[in-house]
């Protein structure tokens, strides 16, 4: 019975958290700020849209990376290009229909190639492209094109196990 309990209320905060789920707007200075953020967090930052069915395909494997990470010095981030006009309607009940609790962030840019150069310069702009940096270390990783979740945990564990 107490196990059944527990399980109930597990289900009720997430879904709370779920249903809570903000998409935070950040300006361009973001991506700067990422790349000379000197902490030792490894960001793995994946860029996203509900309408690239590879993107939201990978999806699951960043929620599960977070989570089999958790109390390691790592930040998953979800950067969401939808067009803005659709986050309050279209990303949001996404996000929600999704279970996906990560935080969302969108880039308020209203041309994307001001900051895809600021990102990585030999990044076209496809999508999904993941961006791992770890500015303590020096280190900056950028990928075009989709992961299973194999090869994004083991990238991960490889640049987590650097020195």
């Amino acid at each position: 019975m107490k196990k059944i309990l527990f399980i109930l209320f597990y289900v009720v905060v997430m879904q709370i958290h779920v249903q809570a789920q903000q998409i935070t707007a950040v300006n361009i200075s973001w991506v700067d700020s990422i790349k000379t953020n000197k902490n030792d967090t490894l960001y793995i930052i994946n860029f996203w849209a509900t309408w690239c069915k590879p993107c939201v395909e990978e999806l699951p494997y960043f929620i599960q990376l977070s989570d089999t990470l958790i109390g390691k010095k790592v930040k998953v981030i979800l950067v969401n290009t939808d067009m803005k006009k659709e986050l309050d309607t279209k990303v949001k009940s996404f996000l929600v229909s999704k279970k996906i609790g990560l935080q969302v962030i969108h880039i308020n840019e209203t041309n994307a190639n001001n900051w895809i150069d600021k990102v990585n310069t030999e990044w076209s702009g496809a999508i999904p492209a993941t961006w791992f940096i770890r500015g303590s270390k020096g280190f900056e990783h950028f990928k075009e094109g989709e992961f299973t979740f194999d090869e994004l945990m083991l990238l991960t564990e490889q640049i987590l196990m650097e020195k």
